[in-house]
């Protein structure tokens, strides 16, 4: 998770906004269960 964290802010540091779209989706993706797993806790 924090690897596409990561990504996400070197693509925004380096202004590369054609390529942010799959880190943030991989993000979204593996949060999603952790996020799941809170809210049923």
């Amino acid at each position: 998770m924090p690897y596409f964290l990561g990504a996400v802010v070197t693509h925004l540091r380096v202004k590369d906004v054609k390529g942010i779209l799959i880190p943030v989706v991989l993000a979204a993706v593996s949060m999603a269960p952790l996020l799941l797993g809170i809210a049923t806790w």
